[in-house]
């Protein structure tokens, strides 16, 4: 009786996680849309993580500062970035998301991120979902790679080129 019971409570939890990342995935959709659509950076501005967002992602100490400081340095010249930097570069582009866990990136499962992320498996907290916006053309070739999303709570915050930090 307590091999069903064991199994069903596995299936159950199994199920529930695959509907959170479901959920995830559509609104990481809905982020990507409005990526696409903003002028002048109004919404990108939005994903700008703070300190809390950083503390709850990275491991404590060394990690998070210098995921703080990076990341601070890349807002800090937002102006200076292409408004269309988050755009396709054609209107026909196909929009491709990424994911990827600090457990696949230990197992050098990169599922589509570059190489150079890799590095983040040894600064971000177990558990911890990382996503990637790609935008692909009609014949599958990569136009751009945009990285590093992460869902802090109940919002989404970017920072790109993160693996920089630890270089």
């Amino acid at each position: 009786m307590t091999k069903p019971v064991s199994l069903l409570s596995f299936f159950l939890i199994v199920m529930t996680c695959l509907g959170q990342q479901n959920n995830d995935f559509t609104e990481f959709e809905t982020i990507v849309n409005q990526l696409k659509q903003d002028e002048n950076h109004v919404f990108l501005r939005t994903l700008k993580p703070s300190m809390e967002d950083c503390k709850l992602i990275f491991l404590e100490g060394e990690s998070v500062e210098k995921a703080i400081i990076f990341s601070d340095s890349k807002w800090v010249n937002i102006d200076k970035v292409s408004s269309n930097s988050m755009k396709p570069l054609t209107d026909d582009a196909k929009i491709n998301i990424l994911s990827v866990t600090k457990n696949e990136l230990q197992s050098a499962e990169n599922k589509g991120f570059p190489e150079e992320y890799t590095i983040l498996k040894d600064h971000i907290k177990d558990g911890i979902m990382m996503y990637a916006l790609q935008y692909l053309n009609p014949d599958g070739t990569e136009q751009k790679h945009r990285a590093a999303f992460f869902k802090v709570l109940d919002h989404w915050i970017i920072i790109p080129q993160t693996f920089k930090a630890f270089e």
